[in-house]
């Protein structure tokens, strides 16, 4: 149950990486202050049109390997923290997820998801057991978000009657995120100019879905980047009334065909006091794009597990050797 509460929590979005011991604060730009006249149907259409560029940029991405280490840090009754990995592979409606987190976070554990066109497969490292099915699992099962989905969770189809519902690149080439049901519902909330760097920035919101029984909404902080493309350094869920649920903060960006993408990436988690309870910093490690993938990563062989169950027939094929007491 603490597994299924905290990703839960998490998940007030989302479902990346960082191992190996370096804490990330990402702090952001420093603003003036923010213009109060309300914004013109012509901003308003900018940033739709810039935000709807960010979904035909993903859209148009062949392939991906993203791999990712991470620093956890929990504070539930106390400071925990520990490392984990995020890897993801995706070729068209093919994919495979491949999860670690420290055992003594208590969260789930070493966990593999792939899809290969045909057949879904889980893998469960920890007890050595395999299942699989004919049906795609539309619900993320890993501890932790997607690293290469953070910069656009604004999109994420995940709400109450579909928990943990995961995004996946196939889903920005049918159309099938939140994103048409939203892009006309874009408020602009305030704009301004960074005292540092001197560039534009704009914070807008979009109406989110029914989380925990709560209405949400997205407060995007979007940045021009001083060469006329804007991108989103900082993605907030919200309860109605400002609440925080969850923040994305993105930082360290690089260029990609999918336009600039961050290379760090801080998500946290808040309670109903608006306390963070759970910190994830990413380190983005590797990122491939429209590069060639080896079709055989999509499956999950029976030699990796100790067992296997075929979801669909209810049947052992493999069945996972009895340990035996010691004398």
């Amino acid at each position: 149950m603490r597994s299924f509460n905290l990703y839960r929590a998490f998940l007030a979005l989302l479902t990346l990486a960082i191992c190996g011991g370096v804490t990330l604060l990402v702090l952001l730009p420093t603003k003036s202050k923010p213009v109060e006249q309300p914004a013109t149907d012509q901003e308003k259409n900018k940033v739709a049109r810039e935000l709807e560029e960010l979904h035909q940029k993903y859209a148009r991405i062949r392939s991906v390997h993203i791999l990712a280490t991470v620093k956890i840090s929990l504070y539930d009754g106390g400071l925990r923290e520990g490392s984990g990995s995020f890897e993801y592979w995706a070729d068209d409606n093919r994919y495979r997820i491949a999860c670690h987190t420290d055992p003594q976070l208590e969260l789930v554990g070493d966990l593999d998801e792939a899809y290969n066109g045909g057949r879904f497969y889980y893998l469960d490292r920890k007890t050595g057991m395999l299942s699989h099915s004919a049906q795609e699992g539309e619900r993320s099962l890993s501890a932790l978000p997607n690293p290469f989905f953070l910069p656009v969770d604004f999109f994420s189809n995940d709400a109450d009657e579909c928990v943990f519902c995961r995004l996946r690149l196939k889903d920005f080439k049918a159309r099938s995120t939140r994103w048409d049901k939203q892009k006309d519902k874009i408020s602009i909330r305030s704009k301004g100019k960074d005292r540092l760097t001197s560039l534009d920035f704009t914070e807008l919101e979009i109406p989110g879905e029914v989380i925990d029984r709560r209405n949400s909404k997205f407060r995007l902080h979007v940045t021009d980047s001083g060469n006329g493309v804007s991108r989103p350094d900082k993605i907030e869920r919200l309860q109605a009334n400002d609440r925080p649920l969850t923040s994305i903060v993105l930082n360290d960006y690089t260029s990609t065909v999918a336009g600039e993408f961050p290379r760090r990436i801080q998500v946290q988690t808040f309670d109903d006091q608006s306390t963070v309870v759970l910190r994830v910093d990413y380190y983005i490690e590797k990122l491939e794009l429209n590069q060639a993938i080896d079709q055989n990563v999509f499956t999950i062989s029976n030699d990796e597990a100790e067992g296997v169950w075929d979801s669909d027939e209810k049947k052992f094929i493999k069945e996972k050797p009895l340990k035996r007491k010691p004398q």
